[in-house]
């Protein structure tokens, strides 16, 4: 019987930028960050339906920790408050040693994102972001991203966010 090649997990397209956050005051370190336009999952029109999707994966306080940003792209440079926002999405999944705590935009009782700059040509976007669930003492805060998306990326479904927009 032939040998199988082990499952390869599969990956995103590795972002050139940087990103960085500050939870509950200690600092978001990131491993790993992906930047794609895609499409927003769940919608058929490309054209009016396309995401730039950033996930950054990383550790606070040695906990494996990722945050992930969907911006719609027809957002425009400018301040926006992420509660109930049609348009941007944010996403915050924390893996202790036993329970995970996910965070969705949804649960939020704070958050502003400003958009600073993009050029969707080249797929540049940079901002700041912070947001909070007070009442849970949960405070993301000096959120920056400063990076280039992948424009031709081709989304595995494997790697499809299943709380993403």
């Amino acid at each position: 019987m032939p040998v199988k090649p082990p499952l390869q997990r599969p990956h995103a397209p590795v972002a050139r930028g940087t990103f960085s956050a500050t939870v509950n005051g200690h600092p978001f370190i990131t491993h790993r960050l992906s930047a794609m336009a895609c499409l927003r999952p769940g919608r058929s029109d490309p054209t009016t339906c396309r995401i730039w999707k950033i996930l950054a994966t990383g550790t606070v306080r040695r906990h494996r920790t990722m945050i992930g940003l969907f911006i719609d792209q027809t957002v425009q440079p400018g301040s926006y408050n992420l509660l109930r926002n049609e348009q941007i999405t944010v996403i915050y999944h924390l893996t202790p040693t036993r329970m995970a705590k996910i965070y969705h935009s949804r649960d939020l009782q704070q958050g502003n994102l400003t958009l600073l700059g993009c050029d969707a040509a080249a797929g540049a976007l940079h901002g700041n972001f912070e947001f909070a669930v007070p009442t849970k003492d949960f405070h993301v805060t000096d959120g920056l991203f400063d990076l280039v998306c992948d424009l031709n990326a081709e989304e595995h479904p494997a790697i499809r966010s299943a709380d993403a927009p």
